[in-house]
């Protein structure tokens, strides 16, 4: 399972893009079932809720264009980086279903290894969804119109 990255020098100073109303619903849609899934008592219930949000943000990343890193980004730290933890960099002209699918991708690999390592902390695992939930929440803010 590939890590879909915005190369760095790509990110976006700003996410507060101008999404229509239908998109930023279902992101917002997305990014709740997220909350869901990272508050769920059983694990395979939160695994089942990430699959759904995996599946709904599908249709929003799908025409990302996945490239090899820019010459300016091909130093050997990023390129160890890239490899160690299978990401491809994603060209987007919207980056945040980029950035949320990433996160989301990524609290499904923990999800993953909750359930097939069952004597992991519980400490470490709640501070880890904590972690996730602070997130949803700050995502939350940057999609949601401001209010001033």
């Amino acid at each position: 399972m590939a890590l879909n990255l915005l190369p760095p020098r790509n990110l976006p100073t700003s996410l507060s893009a101008n999404y229509c109303p239908n998109e930023q619903e279902k992101l917002l849609r997305g990014l709740e079932l997220f909350k869901i899934a990272l508050r769920a008592e059983k694990s395979e219930a939160g695994l089942e809720k990430i699959n759904e949000v995996l599946g709904l943000l599908e249709e929003e990343t799908s025409s990302q264009e996945i490239t090899d890193p820019p010459p300016s980004t091909t130093e050997s730290d990023v390129d160890i980086f890239d490899h160690y933890f299978d990401v491809t960099r994603a060209q987007t002209k919207t980056p945040f279903p980029t950035l949320l699918r990433s996160i989301i991708t990524s609290a499904k690999a923990f999800f993953d290894l909750i359930i097939s390592v069952p004597e992991l902390n519980p400490h470490h695992i709640k501070i880890q969804k904590e972690g996730l939930l602070s997130y949803a929440d700050l995502f939350e803010r940057m999609l949601k119109p401001s209010s001033h």
